[in-house]
């Protein structure tokens, strides 16, 4: 995933939060206990996420047990525009 992709999705995660954390020391925080996300929260930040990068996540990979931070998120977007197929980890 290029510099440019994870930015879009820290702006996202900084909109959503109403924070800007910009792109240092962010991409390793907990969405939910250091970002706040609740799992509704979560599945907005997936959707656009979605919506942005024109892919869609499996239904298994919705858990923000997997998908913990910003970092794992980034990750999963890579392997699901790599196979351009639903993926789950």
């Amino acid at each position: 995933m290029s510099e440019s992709e994870n930015k879009r999705i820290i702006e996202l995660v900084n909109k959503k939060t109403n924070t800007d954390y910009g792109t240092a020391n962010i991409v390793d925080l907990d969405l939910t206990n250091d970002l706040g996300f609740n799992s509704i929260s979560f599945i907005e930040l997936i959707v656009e996420i979605e919506k942005l990068f024109e892919i869609e996540f499996d239904d298994n990979m919705l858990q923000i047990e997997y998908l913990s931070s910003i970092k794992e998120v980034c990750r999963a977007v890579e392997i699901i525009k790599g196979r351009d197929e639903k993926c789950i980890i």
